[in-house]
């Protein structure tokens, strides 16, 4: 998700503070944006201050229902070349787990050279590590 959507919970719902770990409560009617969802989970920020991961198991509480949440990704076939502007837009569906950056904005992955390797499919990626 891309787009930050505004929402009431439902009911009380249980989060994991970003970047403590912190598990907590928010309770039901807490104003929340959501500001990614990734596999199942959902970043929130919620009006009251903080950032929040809320479990695929709970996305009823901010009025998702679960087969919302479980749709497949449309795969694109490994058949053929691979272009770059497929792995840069793929990338950039990769999250941060404790914030809401993907890795490229984030400045994890700053560089890409497609390379034929003898054992396909197979690309060779620079990136940063953090501590």
């Amino acid at each position: 998700m891309q787009n930050i959507t505004a929402v009431e919970l439902k009911r009380d719902c249980e989060a994991t503070m970003i970047p403590a770990g912190t598990v907590t409560t928010l309770p039901e009617g807490t104003p929340v944006d959501i500001t990614q969802t990734l596999g199942g989970s959902y970043t929130v920020r919620a009006m009251m201050g903080g950032l929040y991961r809320i479990a695929a198991k709970d996305s009823d509480a901010l009025g998702i229902e679960a087969t919302d949440a479980n749709k497949p990704v449309e795969q694109k076939s490994a058949d053929g070349p691979v272009a770059e502007k497929d792995v840069w837009e793929t990338l950039r569906t990769c999250y941060d787990p404790e914030i809401p950056v993907n890795i490229v904005d984030l400045g994890l992955v700053y560089d890409m050279k497609i390379v034929p390797l003898p054992r396909p499919p197979s690309n060779a990626l620079p990136r940063s590590m953090t501590s």
